[in-house]
This record gives structure tokens, sequence and C-alpha cells, in this order.
């Protein structure tokens, strides 16, 4: 397993996701603690998301300047989108997902791009490691936990890092000292060549038509934050044509006609409602301008949203399990360490994850909350690439 338990030192995070911009400087005080010194976090224009690279880079470099980096320092880019990598500091983006669009940095190197930004900032620092967000958790679970053995992102998108033999990567032409590699899995990506392997219904089909990316991100699209709300909302509008739910709402109204309005941290409010009548629920309608519905209707919203969750939850028990399974066989079995908006606050998750996990077999796998890993993560590879080179 991957130890880092011992590192003392400041780096800089620069985490890219589907979102949001996240910056924080980070002291690492060794004995697996840290602080964060300094942080800022930036929601995207929608320039920055569907612009061009100069308009989502020189957003990101501003974002930066707001933690008032030393001169220096060295920082790590968790970039949350599949990569060719080329290196321990390059790399090629192969595609968006999330909802990004910014279709002329396909092929391009987001390190270069962001590093010519912060000169012009006149930022004198370097960008000295590039990771996924799935590897960056695996690390960061590493400084915490010595057994620590795959790293999963389960927030707005999903992806896994997990540790694996080299004598089991015939791809691999380069020669290792190392026994052991981190394989990034882009997970997220499962069915996208085999749709018959994901319980797919007729609203992941609505879904996934009407996504920046039809036909891909598969797995991603049935489990992750960016589509919860929506998978909930598209399933209370077909019971509602069906006149099964909140029967006497216009067709018209925001919920059955808007898409994406009802938000996945909904999901958390209705799961969080155990009032006898569902008034946190009765309040979502409200929101919506429906004033008229029974405990019946509220009781359905709850159920359906349970449903919801748990399918995505299941998906992921399924899915470590598959990873477990393999990496047992090589004897490489360890401690899973979870980041992510999904897992850290929809109520109840992390025990259907592990319900999954005992009815494949598995009852006795450590799972671990990996706070603030993504951004931790990629502060601690910064700070240690010289030994990484």
């Amino acid at each position: 397993m991957i130890s880092l338990g011992d590192e003392v030192g400041m780096a800089l995070s620069i985490e890219m996701g589907g979102s949001n911009v996240r910056v924080s400087k980070i002291f690492f005080q060794g004995g697996g603690r840290s602080r964060i010194e300094r942080c800022s976090s930036c929601s995207y224009s929608p320039e920055a998301k569907s612009g061009s690279s100069k308009d989502l880079f020189s957003f990101v470099a501003q974002c930066v300047k707001q933690v008032d980096p030393e001169n220096g320092i060295k920082a790590g880019l968790s970039f949350s989108f599949p990569c060719d990598t080329l290196s321990l500091r390059s790399g090629r983006l192969m595609e968006w997902t999330k909802g990004m669009n910014v279709p002329d940095c396909i092929g391009k190197d987001p390190v270069k791009l962001l590093q010519q930004e912060l000169q012009e900032l006149g930022l004198n620092m370097q960008i000295v490691a590039l990771c996924n967000d799935s590897v960056g958790t695996l690390i960061s679970h590493s400084y915490h936990n010595n057994k620590a053995a795959i790293g999963v992102v389960l927030g707005s998108g999903t992806n896994a890092a997990y540790l694996e033999l080299v004598s089991n990567i015939p791809k691999l032409r380069t020669e290792t000292a190392s026994r052991t590699m981190i394989v990034d899995m882009e997970w997220g990506a499962l069915g996208s060549h085999h749709r018959d392997s994901l319980p797919i219904s007729c609203l992941d089909e609505e879904v996934d038509a009407h996504s920046s990316n039809p036909g891909k991100q598969c797995l991603e699209k049935l489990m992750c934050g960016d589509y919860l709300g929506e998978l909930t909302r598209l399933w209370i509008r077909s019971l509602r044509a069906n006149n099964e739910l909140l029967s006497t709402v216009d067709m018209d109204n925001r919920l059955f006609a808007e898409r994406y309005c009802f938000g996945s941290p909904l999901c958390t409010t209705v799961l969080l409602d155990d009032s006898e009548e569902f008034e946190e629920i009765r309040g979502i309608l409200d929101s919506f301008g429906i004033a008229r519905s029974t405990v019946e209707d509220r009781r359905t919203i709850r159920a359906i949203v349970d449903c919801v969750i748990t399918r995505s939850a299941r998906l992921m028990g399924a899915s470590l399990f598959a990873v477990l399974d393999h990496m047992k066989e090589y004897g490489l079995d360890g401690s899973v360490g979870i980041d992510g908006s999904v897992y850290r606050f929809i109520p109840g998750y992390k025990a259907r994850v592990m319900k999954a996990l005992e009815e494949l077999g598995m009852s006795n796998v450590s799972i671990g909350k990996a706070e603030n890993g993504i951004t931790e993560g990629a502060a601690l590879i910064a700070y240690t690439s010289s030994s990484f080179m």
C-alpha cells in the first residue's frame, strides 16, 4: 500500500471539478495531519464552461490569485476530466464530461494552458503535478491510512483509482522499479459500449438524450449528483402524466416542464423528512408553486427519491465489489477512501453501499470518508513530486 503520512510542508492544490474551481494552500503537519491555510472556491461562469480555452483558464488563474500563493510554491492540478497522461506534470484532454464544453481545449495540455495564464497574472509558481480527482483521493486517503488501496469520487460525476500490479498491465512499455501502479479507471464511462451491462430505464434514456455527451458516461448518469435530481423529476412527471401523482397540478408547471429544476441537493432534504405529513417535501412543492398536495403525494415523492438513491448506492457497491474482488485475487486487499458530495451529504448512502457489498459476499470492507480528499491529494502529490519523478 502507499504510505505518505510523514510528509511535512506546504503546497497548493488547484481543483477543477464539474461545477467549480477550488484552490487551497495546505500545510502538511506529518503524522497524517494537515490544515488548510487558505481556500477559495469559484463557481464557473457560463463563459468559462462553454467559451474558449482562454476564457476557462484565465478564470481558473484568477481564482488561484485569490489565495495569494507564495513565490515558488509547488502546485498540483486535480483535473476531473479524461486525460491521456504523458508524464507526472503533463497530459492531453481527451473529452469533456460533467457538462463542460470548451472545444478548443480538446487534445491540449491543461497544465500548459493554466501555467500560461498564471504567468500572465505575474504569479511565480509552478504546476508540478497533474492528477485525476480519484487519484488525488487515493493519495489523500493514504496520508491518513497506510492500507489505502482504492480512491473513489462520487459527486457531480464519479471515478475510481486503485492499486494494480505492474505485471498485470500488458500495455505498459515503461520500466519501473515499483511492484504496483495506480490505475485511473474512468469507471463513470462504464456502459458506453455495452449498455446492456447497466440497468438503464426509459428515464435514463431521456437524461442521456438531453445531456451534453449523449451515449457517454453511462454509469455516471445513473448514480451521480448531476443527474439524481433530474431522474427524480422525470419520474414525478411520468406519474403525473398518468394521473398517479399530483393529479390537480397543471402539466405546464415548472416541475414538469423545466429540465434540471429539481436539483440533486433536494434529494437530501426529501430523505431527511421524517415528519408525519412530510412538511419539508410540502415546502419543496410550494417552491414550485404547488400549494395543494396530499400526504400520499408527498410519501410517493419520498419513495421515488429513496429508489433513485438506493439504485445509485447499489451501483456503487457493485462497482466496488468488482474492483475489490480483482484486487483480492492478487493479494492487494485494502481500505477504500471516498470523497464527493453525494457520498458525504446524502443520508444513509454508505449503509446502502455496505448492504449491497454484503449481498455480494463482502461483509468486512473498510470504507472511509476522505474529507477534502481531492484537494489534499493534489497538494500532496505536488509536495512529494520529486519522489515520483
